[in-house]
């Protein structure tokens, strides 16, 4: 992950509304796998329902990738047609306040919840996720970046 991105992972609701954050919370690192375990979200589903990046190779055949691994991407590991996470970086010294918004429909639509990957914390909405990205290391890194630029 690049300074200038910020993070977001989908969790499946389900998950989410028995209360598994335990599994997925670990130090120095985040695993939603458990979240996806037992999960009836199809990964064809998801992959028809990303529009708003362009899909590019992949380096392995279990992991799906839309957009730039250096700017904005999404990042979709599943093994046998099952997804293991998926993943949204987000690059913030580009104009990013669309894909909040498309951030939220693909959640919707797939019935997910977003976790802010930096804190650990699900966010309800766009505001929410928006108040998130404003307060984050990449944002103070791309501020800090374009205040030596200018």
């Amino acid at each position: 992950m690049a300074a200038w991105q910020f993070v977001v992972d989908l969790i499946p609701n389900s998950w989410v509304a028995e209360g598994g954050n335990g599994n997925v919370l670990k130090k120095d690192f985040v695993d939603t796998s458990p979240a996806w375990s037992d999960c009836s979200i199809r990964l064809d589903d998801v992959i028809h329902s990303i529009s708003f990046v362009e899909k590019t190779l992949s380096w392995d055949p279990n992991l799906t990738i839309w957009g730039d691994l250096e700017k904005t991407d999404i990042q979709i590991w599943a093994e046998n047609g099952s997804i293991d996470s998926i993943q949204i970086r987000l690059d913030l010294r580009e104009g990013f306040l669309n894909l909040v918004n498309e951030i939220f429909a693909l959640s919707r639509r797939i019935g997910c919840s977003v976790l802010v990957r930096e804190n650990l914390v699900f966010v309800e909405n766009e505001d929410e996720l928006l108040s998130a990205i404003k307060t984050s290391r990449a944002a103070i890194f791309v501020h800090e970046q374009s205040s030596v630029m200018s």
